[in-house]
């Protein structure tokens, strides 16, 4: 194996020196490289089912791959915030927290807990 190094006597190497294909699909955020895989793939289509044919299209692979990312990025999200989530186990540390946040309960009371001005919580109001 020749080092890419060496032969161009690069001091460093980018993905666009190694690979241009997988530069340009990763600008475009193609980590499955569909784009490439697309222009490879010349099945013939007399000789598919209905469903392969389906699959073979362009416009449902990138859906796919889209929104296995956008999944992807919404798992790590949703456990980011579940993490930064602490939560209250007694009145006491409640009381702490939002004292932190709002500096006293009274601006609590009317900015975080009854924003409505009902001057009461309900248990649906409490527990949502």
């Amino acid at each position: 194996l020749d080092d890419p190094l060496k032969i161009n006597k690069y001091k460093k190497m980018s993905l666009r020196d190694f690979d241009l294909a997988a530069y340009q699909a990763l600008a475009r955020m193609d980590t499955d490289m569909i784009v490439e895989a697309q222009k490879t793939e010349k099945a013939n289509p007399m000789e598919m089912s209905f469903d392969e044919r389906q699959d073979n299209m362009f416009s449902v692979k990138w859906t796919r791959a889209q929104s296995k990312v956008m999944r992807k990025e919404m798992a790590e999200r949703v456990q980011q915030e579940n993490e930064a989530d602490v939560g209250c186990e007694t009145l006491q540390t409640l009381k702490s927290m939002l004292i932190k946040k709002y500096k006293n309960l009274a601006i609590a009371w009317k900015v975080a807990l009854d924003p409505m001005g009902q001057g009461h919580l309900s248990k649906e109001d409490w527990y949502n």
